[in-house]
């Protein structure tokens, strides 16, 4: 007979999984993605150039591009900036958001998109409704219209204006559907699920 207390390492284990699990995710809050900043090998100075433009006192204590560098691609790699707190990573992003507000276009903020870091969930969650939007385009026959998925998980439509400008459909709400679902499960893409946004 197994003695009564045989079962209790495992618990041990599950606890400290859980454990564990909820320091990640209370971590990753503390983190901003910043997206089509230039890589130019001084990451840690471009970020705190950042900081200052947009007025934000607190600087990350650390700089981490996301994935493997490739040569042959445009695009610069994510880049994730670790604050101290969390209150200081959402300070970081509202000042970002009001000086792109501004509509400056010679300003360093002009061309990056920011957003909050996400736990394994969430961007498993983002990453299936990115595949969903990527089928919406696929499936759209209309070239004066196009899909977007943005950084805090809403769906929005564009449309060509006549002076060829992209604009938003403001009354147009995107609705999950069984065959976008089944479209988006069978659609296979690479990368992290972040994709290139089109001009507000």
């Amino acid at each position: 007979v197994e003695p009564l207390d045989s079962a209790t390492p495992l618990f041990a284990d599950v606890v400290k999984r859980s454990v564990q699990s909820a320091m990640q995710e209370e971590k990753v809050r503390n983190d901003v993605v910043i997206g089509n900043l230039e890589e130019k090998k001084q990451d840690v100075a471009d970020v705190h150039k950042l900081c200052d433009h947009v007025g934000a006192s607190t600087k990350p204590i650390d700089v981490l591009r996301l994935g493997n560098s490739n040569p042959k691609s445009k695009r610069p790699r994510l880049l994730k900036a670790t604050f101290p707190t969390v209150f200081d990573a959402r300070t970081f992003l509202a000042k970002v958001k009001e000086a792109k507000k501004e509509g400056n276009e010679a300003t360093c903020v002009a061309k990056i998109n920011c957003r909050p870091g996400r736990t394994k969930s969430e961007q498993d969650k983002h990453s299936k409704l990115s595949q969903a939007v990527y089928a919406l385009n696929q499936a759209n026959s209309t070239p004066t219209e196009s899909f977007s998925l943005r950084p805090d998980g809403q769906v929005w439509k564009f449309a060509k204006a006549d002076d060829g400008s992209w604009r938003r459909v403001k009354d147009w709400q995107y609705v999950p559907s069984a065959s976008a679902s089944a479209s988006a499960a069978s659609t296979s893409r690479s990368g992290n699920g972040d994709q290139q946004l089109p001009s507000q």
